[in-house]
């Protein structure tokens, strides 16, 4: 998930006032299908033991939430606007989780490969 919305917060940052519309939605729409496409495994993921490796999924959803708030900011579409700020409360859910998962597994003492 991250090289997709990498490469969309990436355009948008290096373009700064040159940003072509067409193709940042382009690019969000890549980076949102992906999150989509990874939602899909979710139903795999609650039926694994919690791992250190779900950290992983932490970065893409953070760079995908601050790709939305840059656009946000620079296109006045209310859908943009409600879209971003649904990413970035899912982002914040996600990270709590890992970081809740995280510490029960230190507190267990699991928190190593066997």
């Amino acid at each position: 998930m991250a090289p997709s919305a990498i490469v969309f917060i990436a355009y948008q940052v290096l373009s700064d006032t040159a940003v072509n519309l067409h193709i940042t939605y382009a690019l969000m729409g890549y980076a949102l299908f992906v999150f989509i496409a990874l939602t899909f495994s979710l139903k795999w993921l609650q039926e694994q033991a919690f791992a250190p490796g779900y950290w992983a999924y932490t970065f893409g959803i953070a760079t995908l939430s601050q790709g939305l708030s840059l656009f946000a900011f620079k296109t006045p579409n209310c859908t943009i606007n409600l879209l971003a700020i649904l990413i970035f409360l899912l982002m914040n859910i996600v990270v709590l989780g890992v970081i809740v998962g995280s510490a029960k597994l230190v507190l267990k003492g699991n928190y190593m490969p066997k």
